[in-house]
């Protein structure tokens, strides 16, 4: 006796039983056989669906655990985390058994606790969040910002959040450093006209100055007031200097130099400059190779910067000067736009003084920014070295926190780079 085996209206496998009696089965056999034909089509089908889910829970847990971004899985209420990736973990710095069965609020991730209620009510009302820009807290106290989206999955009878992370903190900072880079593009720009229109106005003034100087018969008060006028023409001949070579406009005169001799040099020169309240070290990498550079522009460049460091420490403190070799590749530079690989000689420059905030170190490049009172300062220092340094095809890399101190890190390259016209 056979029966078809039937699911969803498909036959898809025969039951059969056999007897050597004659007549063996009636009707009522064959309605049972049938009956049990439905009960298999309906093991095959939870067992299909057991499967099914097994292969489905299995692609989920892969994906889950081998993905690259954090992804995390918590109570929608509580936010109590009930799974976690790899990922996740590497961003904020923990441990698993950390993290697990503990809120999103107790372990402080959210940098702006009120940011979570905000995206909890967004997941209420529009079923799920997309690229949510946040900031979170690791472990350790820094702050990361994260793209988050976030959407709601059902498990056993509690509402569950499902978040994906992406960390674009890196990329905010390039951004950040792309635009001051831009900026002071255009600001050398400006700087470079204003120089040459404010030179070839001095000029005249100074020419007069200096006929009306060698004229005879002129009185005491008026010889005087003549050389003052001289004088300021000087200063200001030397201010458009200062503001040609931020611009890069200024001419160089490139020699082979050894960072370590102008160094020395500079730093004989400064011993009386430099109070007895400030530490001086100095660490100069023996054999340190050469580099094309223009020699008034690397001593003005080591002497602002020393000045600089000087002056952040009016309470005293330690200044240290150091040189050292560095091969920089490919997978380096992303730190700083205007990076680029190659063997480069790095002058560090650092102090233990009052350091910046962020909005500071912002603007510490530009011509006329000082953070000194009225009179002390053109505020051409520092924005002077930025245009030796970007003049011989390298780039400055500066760090500090207010009351922690500066450090100031220049890339000069060994070889310069070929450009194209």
């Amino acid at each position: 006796m056979f029966v078809p085996i039937r699911h969803r209206l498909k036959v898809v496998g025969v039951l059969s039983i056999q007897s050597y009696q004659p007549n063996a089965y009636d009707r009522e056999a064959l309605a049972i056989l049938q009956s049990l034909a439905d009960l298999c089509a309906g093991a095959m089908d939870r067992i299909q669906a057991a499967a099914a889910l097994g292969e489905s829970e299995e692609r989920f847990s892969k994906a889950f655990r081998l993905s690259p971004f954090p992804i995390n899985l918590c109570t929608l209420k509580e936010g109590r985390y009930v799974d976690v990736n790899d990922g996740f973990l590497r961003l904020l710095g923990y441990r698993r058994e950390e993290v697990i069965g503990r809120t999103s609020l107790e372990l402080s991730v959210w940098a702006n606790p009120a940011d979570r209620s905000v995206m909890v009510n967004r997941v209420l009302t529009e079923k799920s969040v997309r690229d949510m820009e946040v900031g979170v807290r690791t472990k350790n106290g820094e702050l990361r910002q994260v793209l988050a989206s976030f959407e709601i999955i059902n498990l056993g009878t509690e509402p569950h959040l499902i978040g994906i992370s992406y960390d674009i903190t890196d990329r905010l900072q390039l951004e950040g450093q792309l635009r001051h880079a831009q900026k002071m593009e255009a600001v050398g720009q400006l700087a470079a006209g204003i120089a040459h229109d404010f030179n070839n106005i001095m000029t005249i003034i100074q020419g007069h100055a200096s006929l009306v100087l060698g004229s005879p018969g002129l009185g005491a008060d008026m010889l005087e007031s003549l050389q003052e006028v001289s004088k300021a023409a000087d200063r200001a001949a030397n201010l458009t200097r200062q503001l040609l070579t931020f611009s890069r406009r200024q001419m160089m005169q490139l020699q082979p130099l050894n960072l370590n001799d102008v160094a020395s040099q500079i730093l004989k020169m400064l011993t009386s400059v430099v109070r007895e309240d400030i530490a001086l070290e100095c660490a100069l990498e023996p054999g340190l190779p050469s580099i094309p550079a223009d020699l008034g522009m690397m001593e003005q460049l080591i002497m602002n910067l020393i000045v600089n460091a000087r002056d952040a420490m009016p309470s005293g403190g330690r200044l240290f000067v150091s040189t050292q070799t560095v091969v920089i590749d490919a997978h380096e530079i992303h730190h700083h736009p205007e990076a680029h690989p190659g063997k480069f000689v790095r002058l560090t420059v650092s102090d233990t003084g009052c350091g910046m905030d962020a909005d500071t170190l912002g603007r510490i490049f530009e011509p006329f920014f000082t953070t000194k009172e009225v009179g002390r300062r053109t505020g051409l220092g520092l924005a002077t070295v930025y245009g030796i340094v970007k003049q011989h095809q390298g780039w400055i890399e500066v760090k500090s926190e207010p009351e922690k101190g500066s450090t100031f890190q220049v890339f000069l390259p060994v070889t310069p780079r070929e450009t194209g016209c």
